[in-house]
């Protein structure tokens, strides 16, 4: 992508636009998230140019990613509120779906908890509408950190294990990685120490095998409760669950999760 985007010559706003969108895409899940920022800047200006509405919906979500990344949740409201309105504008689409998940997320880690689980919800039905089942998936993943946040244990518990065997189902290891992640934060928040342990090591391994870095806001409310349980045991029993849990293959990893 970098070395399309360097090439000389003259480019059309939306196409150049488009390429940014993707570049930034890419540089989110390897977590170099200076460069996304940089990607996401000259995304808006060419967007502004730009007769296809999509484009400044793909340009606000990448600005909307970036204040997310730091923390700036409610820098990133407006964001993801105007690129929903203008997928609303466009129809039904992926995109529609995602702009609810992102706002959803966003209201979440702002405070917001009613109306995030609301939003997810109507990205829960666009995906539904769609045949989406892997960003349905996703979306019940961060219903189960809603659920947690507020201190639903057996809510969250339900939703994960939904979301986990979705992607389990799907072969989508991304997927797969944030449940065992959420079902660790359950079994810490049922101080199960051991249990937390060898799910954290199995969705680290997940993580490794696709090289994805989450980001920060994405793994904030189950680490909340993964470094409460972790105070409270043995630094060597702690390292020897994880460790168990590390060594799992990913089908023995998402049985033990779901048993």
């Amino acid at each position: 992508m970098d070395a399309a985007l360097a090439m000389p010559g003259q480019t059309p706003a939306s196409l150049r636009a488009k390429a940014l969108w993707a570049a930034g895409a890419l540089a989110f899940p390897q977590g170099d998230h200076e460069r996304m920022a940089v990607l996401a800047s000259e995304a808006y200006e060419l967007a502004l140019q730009s007769k296809d509405r999509m484009d400044l919906r793909n340009a606000l979500t990448s600005k909307g990613m970036v204040d997310m990344v730091r923390a700036r949740y409610e820098n990133a409201l407006p964001r993801f509120r105007e690129a929903v309105a203008i997928c609303r504008q466009l129809g039904l689409s992926w995109q529609l779906g995602t702009s609810y998940l992102n706002l959803g997320t966003a209201l979440l880690h702002a405070g917001f908890d009613e109306e995030a689980v609301s939003t997810l919800r109507e990205g829960l039905r666009v995906y539904g509408e769609l045949g989406d089942d892997v960003f349905a998936a996703r979306i019940h993943n961060t219903m189960a950190h809603a659920a947690l946040a507020r201190g639903d244990i057996a809510e969250a518990d339900r939703l994960a294990r939904e979301a986990l065997s979705s992607a389990a189902q799907q072969g989508e290891r991304q997927g797969v990685g944030d449940g065992l992640q959420t079902l660790a934060a359950v079994a810490a928040a049922r101080s199960d120490a051991d249990r937390a342990a060898t799910l954290t090591g199995a969705a680290s391994a997940v993580r490794e095998v696709i090289a994805a870095r989450p980001g920060p806001f994405d793994v904030a409310i189950p680490r909340r409760f993964l470094e409460n349980i972790e105070k409270t045991v043995n630094g060597e029993r702690w390292n020897r669950s994880w460790q168990a849990g590390h060594a799992l293959s990913i089908e023995a990893a998402v049985a033990y999760a779901l048993a």
